[in-house]
């Protein structure tokens, strides 16, 4: 009767490690250090502009995120700016982030709000490993630290760094 019961365990932990395995080649997993997505047991690289959003979002996910503040602080845009930047970097993360970008569950639109990640089986994410919220230097930040400071033309070049700013001409 003993080898009935063990018998019996044993195939209840075989389904239960099948419907796991299962679930870990459908599910959605994201490694913010990197920048890479696996879904359905491929990987996806993100490109530099859709990891920061994603970092971003994921840094203030407790809430929705308007377009003006992606714009300044993923872009380093102004606030004012004109543009569809933001909803084309979107839909692009979820084409690589989504099962069905057409009906998103993970990066979502909140009517007259904005963006907001919603981490709930994400696989992958563990916020204690996630470093903790930072102030990120814009890119306009930066190119004001730059001018602030006595870097050369030429560190720039072999950085490559190069921004213009001002009108044409």
């Amino acid at each position: 009767m003993s080898d009935m019961v063990i018998c019996s365990f044993s195939s209840l932990r075989s389904y239960r490690d099948e419907a796991l395995a299962k679930r870990e080649r459908h599910a959605v997993r994201i490694d913010l250090n990197s920048g890479v997505i696996w879904r359905n047991g491929k990987s996806v690289n993100l490109s530099a502009t859709e990891h920061r959003l994603l970092q971003y979002l994921f840094d203030h996910r407790a809430r929705a995120v308007d377009r003006q503040e992606l714009l300044t602080e993923v872009w380093g845009y102004s606030p004012k700016a004109v543009t569809r930047t933001v909803d084309v970097t979107i839909s692009r993360l979820r084409r690589k982030l989504e099962p069905d970008p057409a009906k998103p569950k993970y990066l979502v639109t909140e009517r007259w709000q904005g963006y907001r990640l919603f981490t709930q089986g994400l696989v992958g994410i563990d916020e204690r490993q996630v470093p903790s919220p930072t102030k990120r230097e814009t890119p306009l930040a930066q190119l004001e630290a730059l001018g602030n400071s006595s870097r050369s033309a030429s560190e720039l070049v072999e950085r490559r760094f190069l921004s213009f700013l001002g009108l044409a001409g």
